[in-house]
């Protein structure tokens, strides 16, 4: 409770300051966190050197080292922005791209499962779409502070996101495709094997999400791939990609495997494009090559 009070002050005290202001504390964090936190920071080259090899020049892998530190801060900045935004104040930050492919299905009263990666600003990202476009539910892990999950739960809630903890969230998930409602899932994340599908992700076999997948195969939802992107940190896109349909061939196991790797090849297409956005302190390989990270 101390802490979470200690939080609350520090809050207070960091809105009686401008947005560029607050922005400038975050980096300085982030810039001090990189100095120290040397964990993260081997995490970054053993996943930059298993995706990539040896062709990032050392300029390169230390830039986008510091852009991924960067970015997590401003994510971590954009969870206390969301908990003071209207949706018109979030409305302003960000450019839509291809938004009528998704326009397109909502017009048909079909379920979404927007697939996206934690790439960008995703916190901005996520409460944008549900916000904007259609109010999105997504499945989150327990925290041990209870008094900060609630109010990152709040930050997202009150700007039309539901989220539902990882126990219960097959029911939750079931009933929203049932009342052709939307959810957000963050596909890039490690996989254990019994929730995973292996597909090909950087030129290795990585096992993936099944979830969007076996809810379009199961209840005819629209997987929707959708990425955060930003090129000057100010200006915000959401760029939605081509949906992905389930085949409906008649074998339930190949429908979820096409479908799940194509939702790999569009993170992977994002992450080649502007690798600075991605999260790449975490380990996510640990499944599939827990030996990448013992080096």
């Amino acid at each position: 409770m101390l802490a979470y009070r200690l939080f609350q002050g520090f809050v207070f005290i960091l809105y009686l300051f401008p947005y560029g202001w607050r922005k400038r504390f975050f980096i300085a964090l982030a810039r001090l966190a990189y100095r120290f936190d040397r964990q993260r920071r081997r995490v970054i080259r053993q996943n930059l050197a298993f995706a990539f090899g040896d062709t990032m020049s050392e300029e390169r892998i230390e830039t986008i080292s510091r852009a991924c530190f960067d970015n997590l801060a401003l994510n971590m900045m954009q969870i206390v922005e969301n908990h003071h935004s209207t949706p018109g104040q979030i409305a302003e930050k960000i450019t839509y791209e291809n938004l009528e492919l998704v326009e397109k299905v909502i017009a048909q009263g079909r379920p979404i499962v927007f697939s996206s990666a934690h790439f960008g600003l995703w916190e901005l990202g996520a409460v944008a779409l549900s916000s904007q476009l259609r109010p999105a539910m997504i499945v989150y892990k327990k925290i041990k502070n209870p008094h900060f999950q609630e109010y990152l739960i709040a930050s997202r809630g009150h700007l039309g996101m539901t989220s539902v903890n990882t126990r219960g969230a097959v029911k939750a998930m079931v009933k929203r495709m049932r009342e052709k409602g939307a959810i957000a899932i963050m596909s890039d994340i490690n996989t254990s094997r019994k929730d995973g599908v292996a597909v090909d992700f950087f030129g290795h076999p990585t096992l993936h999400p099944r979830t969007p997948a076996y809810l379009a195969a199961k209840f005819g939802a629209v997987i929707i791939p959708a990425f955060f992107h930003t090129y000057d940190g100010e200006h915000h896109i959401i760029r939605f990609h081509e949906p992905i349909e389930s085949p409906n061939s008649g074998d339930e196991e190949a429908d979820i495997l096409e479908m799940t790797q194509r939702q790999a090849a569009y993170v992977e297409t994002a992450v080649r494009e502007q690798p600075e956005l991605w999260f790449w302190c975490h380990r996510r390989w640990r499944t599939d090559y827990p030996e990448i990270y013992r080096r």
